[in-house]
């Protein structure tokens, strides 16, 4: 074997080879109920989960038509970033986990969500800006098909900015 290849082999390592995949999704569910910034979540979401082979290998792609219209409806009313089209999910059932990645018009969003604790968040960022817009969300106890945002119009939205300017 060659030193290129040896190289590009070490590259592909896994970043964190001793992930404990399970404390990290503990720590993730535990940051979705009690962190006092949306950011946090994302934040560890993305640099605990994301960069293991472990926790990407360890999902299944999959429909979740009702979390994906409630997050429509958000992207909808908080933004007027209306998604593209109806996304895949990634779902990790044995930590009722749920993520991945949904286009927009002008951006993406990620959400992330838990089915034991009914609480999700959401980060949507436009393309064009370095802003990015968080929301925490619950799905509706009964709901058992999804939301059509077609008619939903917004009654109230606060917005809460940072202290430090970011």
């Amino acid at each position: 074997m060659g030193s290129r290849s040896r190289k590009l082999r070490k590259a592909f390592v896994p970043r964190e080879p001793a992930m404990n995949l399970s404390a990290h999704i503990d720590e993730l569910r535990r940051l979705m109920l009690e962190a006092r910034e949306i950011a946090t979540i994302h934040d560890y979401f993305d640099d605990h989960c994301v960069p293991s082979d472990v926790f990407m290998a360890s999902g299944i792609r999959a429909k979740h038509e009702i979390l994906i219209s409630m997050v429509h409806l958000a992207l909808k009313l908080g933004q007027a970033n209306s998604p593209q089209s109806s996304s895949m999910l990634i779902h990790l059932p044995e930590y009722n986990l749920w993520h991945g990645p949904i286009p927009t018009q002008d951006g993406l969003a990620v959400v992330l969500y838990f089915d034991d604790i009914n609480r999700g968040s959401c980060a949507s960022c436009p393309f064009n800006t370095d802003m990015v817009h968080y929301f925490r969300f619950s799905i509706p106890e009964g709901l058992t098909e999804p939301i059509d945002a077609s008619g939903v119009k917004l009654a109230h939205f606060s917005r809460r900015d940072r202290s430090d300017g970011n």
